[in-house]
């Protein structure tokens, strides 16, 4: 994943570059889809923003967060970021179930008889 860390009226120092690759990389293991990944702390006159912008194949997502003190700023504005990737993948995930059609195939076939379907019917709502 291509990694840009820029600052805008400022410096960025190693160790924050550092803390900043470090939360990145445990993003990245966890969504295998993201190619590039964009961070920018914007120092204001007494807070500093930090934005960051996730690329990855049809997927495009941006966090703000601002605070007086960087560390904070971008453990928030990480946090957002983590949050709505979780939620693309759920979004994404099958959530459907057995239809009852396959269970009603299964019971013409002989495989399952009347009885057991009722006991495993009334096992789920025990």
């Amino acid at each position: 994943m291509e990694k840009i860390i820029a600052g805008r009226h400022m410096n960025i120092q190693e160790r924050t570059k550092n803390y900043i690759n470090e939360q990145l990389v445990r993003i990245e293991t966890d969504y295998e889809k993201l190619t590039s990944a964009r961070v920018v702390i914007d120092k204001g006159k007494a807070e500093f923003e930090v934005e960051i912008i996730l690329h990855g194949k049809k997927i495009k997502y941006t966090a703000k967060a601002s605070d007086r003190v960087v560390h904070t700023a971008l453990n928030a504005a990480i946090d957002k970021i983590d949050r709505q990737l979780r939620k693309h993948v759920d979004k994404a995930q099958d959530h459907h179930h057995t239809s009852t059609s396959a269970i009603e195939i299964a019971s013409r076939e002989g495989a399952v008889t009347d009885e057991e379907i009722e006991e495993e019917a009334l096992g789920l709502f025990e």
